[in-house]
């Protein structure tokens, strides 16, 4: 699996697309991390602005998926601006997530209002 993420990554640093690159880079700090090789970004007009990856080993905290992490990292950010919950709704829906796999149910929940989702792979 290892090498196979890093073949992505070496075939990704030749596209245009960097976005693609970064959440791979997430899923490959996951897997380093012994943790399942799943790496998130959102993006807001082309400029990633909050990113994820796997995080459930650690705390023994199942829930802990990439685009969980990717949401608190975006969550920090609006409460240090103050935004109003229909701001946040507002931008929420302007957004697009990129992660490696299908979210899971848990997961396409809470993103369920955000702009668009592309996702690598299903499991």
């Amino acid at each position: 699996m290892r090498e196979f993420l890093t073949l992505i990554l070496m075939l990704l640093l030749l596209t245009s697309n960097k976005t693609y690159l970064l959440f791979l880079y997430q899923a490959k700090l996951a897997l380093d991390s012994l943790e399942v090789p799943v790496g998130c970004v959102i993006v807001e007009g082309g400029s990633v602005i909050a990113a994820g990856k796997n995080w459930t080993n650690e705390p023994r905290n199942a829930t802990r998926h990439a685009e969980m992490e990717a949401l608190d990292v975006l969550k920090e950010q609006w409460q240090r601006t103050g935004f109003s919950a229909a701001e946040v709704a507002e931008k929420f829906s302007a957004y697009s997530l990129c992660v490696a796999c299908e979210p899971c149910l848990m997961c396409a929940a809470a993103l369920s209002i955000i702009g668009s989702i592309l996702w690598l792979c299903k499991w």
